[in-house]
């Protein structure tokens, strides 16, 4: 991969050289620049001036290996007097800084700019960085304004694709947006029509992101997956702990009563009363009733933090259903998901149903 510099090269001649009207602007290298009024326009020597110290920085931050500085050096050069060879020094620096949205960008700009010249590093440098890209053409209403996230692209027809990192990402024309998911690697044909919600997106399913990639990506889910499962995991050791008190109470219960039936055979009543048989049983009785309390508190103690678990999860799901930025595919086979909590004498859990 190679990268020109001014210090001695053919470069600087053709840089520096040749009459502004042969610069062609990155966003079409076949277009014109647009006029300028001589007033609005700088001058062309400290246009030269100002594109040559920012080439010249370029070149030695990028022989100092500091590669994000090259191609922000590379880039306003390139911005002052656009020039193919110095896009592809841009492009390469993105390249090694893992810019690749912005290398896969430049490069494929560079290839368009020199056809049908030799391009092989170009070509090179665009398969490394289209292996972390997904690549997207759009098909929008001539003159309609293109964003990405938000932000302001073009306006259509674009004559070359967007590429961008993998991830949820919103694409609007005009009034028209969808949000979708993009893969490293992958080729995504959008239709931002009116009428049309037609995606090639990879891996498309009926909701524009998956379960699990929208829980990666957004900290409120996690949140509320902790407190789901922290709810269900209290909730079981409560669960256990009552269930000891019981079978604890259960056992001094049984001890009692062998006891007084042993000791006091035909005698009405209850050891613990009323009416006690005496003051023998007193103490067996409390340490009965402060275990059976025990395991009664602890039985509560595992419904509250269940019911806290089921609507964490059920909260978190709704969240997902509703979050603006997730969208949908298309309106058929909408998702939808119940979540609600079991309990009864013999198990506490909870129930899932539902369209994914």
């Amino acid at each position: 991969m190679r990268v020109f510099s001014c210090r001695g090269s053919v470069l600087c001649l053709i840089l520096w050289g040749i009459p502004m009207t042969a610069w062609a602007d990155t966003s079409d290298p076949a277009a014109a620049p647009p006029a300028a009024t001589p007033e609005a326009q700088p001058a062309k020597s400290d246009l030269e001036t100002r594109a040559r110290t920012a080439f010249e920085a370029g070149v030695v931050a990028f022989d100092a290996g500091d590669f994000g500085v090259a191609a922000d050096n590379f880039g306003q050069a390139q911005k002052l007097m656009p020039h193919p060879d110095v896009l592809l020094n841009l492009a390469q620096s993105e390249l090694k800084a893992s810019r690749y949205a912005e290398a896969a960008t430049h490069f494929y700009a560079y290839i368009l700019a020199i056809a049908p010249r030799e391009s092989g590093d170009a070509r090179l440098g665009f398969a490394e960085a289209r292996k972390y890209v997904t690549q997207v053409t759009i098909s929008a209403p001539d003159g309609a304004a293109i964003s990405l996230n938000g932000a302001a692209v073009s306006v259509a027809p674009l004559k070359e694709p967007l590429f961008v990192l993998p991830g949820t990402h919103q694409f609007k024309a005009n009034e028209v947006a969808q949000t979708v998911v993009t893969e490293p690697g992958a080729d995504l044909k959008l239709s931002l029509l009116p009428g049309e919600f037609e995606s090639a997106a990879p891996n498309s399913s009926r909701h524009a992101v998956s379960l699990p990639a929208w829980f990666v990506e957004t900290p409120v889910a996690w949140a509320g997956a902790g407190l789901t499962v922290a709810g269900l995991v209290f909730s079981s050791l409560s669960a256990v702990t009552a269930g000891r008190r019981y079978d604890a109470a259960e056992n001094v219960k049984q001890q009692i009563l062998t006891h007084y039936n042993t000791n006091s055979p035909g005698r009405g009543g209850s050891p613990c009363g009323p009416p006690a048989a005496s003051q023998v049983y007193a103490n067996a009785c409390d340490v009965y009733t402060g275990k059976r309390e025990g395991g009664d508190t602890w039985s509560t103690v595992s419904v509250i933090s269940l019911v806290v678990g089921v609507a964490s999860a059920a909260g978190t799901l709704v969240y997902y259903f509703v979050d603006p930025t997730v969208g949908s595919t298309t309106t058929e086979q909408t998702p939808t998901a119940q979540l609600g909590a079991s309990i009864t004498k013999d198990f506490k859990g909870v129930t899932l149903s539902g369209r994914f």
